[in-house]
């Protein structure tokens, strides 16, 4: 998909004239994140703009393809080292965590291995798992994100 120019600042131009904080927008070839210094997240509907694309009609003139969300406040638990992150205590088994699940401080939510150690990961906050934000096994580095988690 290609993107023109002249619509990419229609879209600043929109989201600066409204109270939204935050818009994202992203597809297979493109990624668009833009900060307001007013309040509130926005979220492209990605079917408005792929049809404002194919139909070669301006953004600015489909209003609909901004979707506001109103989310709760969020927090992330962090990982408190460098190394290789496992959702699981071992290979098949039940991850620590999944989506949805409510978390206390101090639960283990996963394991990170490093320098041979395996190393309990435990939340620093409560709430409830809105999202993974790593996969089983990838590479993390000091301070990145695992979990975005909301509150009850």
């Amino acid at each position: 998909m290609n993107l023109e120019l002249n619509e990419i600042f229609m879209i600043i131009d929109k989201v600066k004239s409204t109270d939204l904080n935050t818009f994202e927008y992203q597809d297979m070839d493109i990624k668009i994140k833009i900060k307001n210094t007013n309040s509130g997240d926005v979220h492209v509907n990605p079917e408005v703009f792929r049809k404002a694309q194919t139909e070669k009609r301006s953004v600015a003139d489909m209003p609909q393809i901004l979707e506001a969300r109103d989310e709760k406040p969020a927090d992330f638990i962090k990982a408190p080292m460098v190394g290789t992150f496992y959702s699981a205590p071992a290979e098949g088994e039940e991850p620590f965590v999944s989506i949805g699940d409510h978390v206390k401080k101090g639960q283990v939510v996963g394991i990170i291995e490093a320098m041979k150690l395996m190393n309990e990961i435990k939340s620093d906050i409560d709430g409830i798992i809105d999202e993974a934000l790593v996969q089983n096994g990838a590479i993390v580095e000091y301070g990145q994100p695992l979990f975005k988690v909301i509150e009850d």
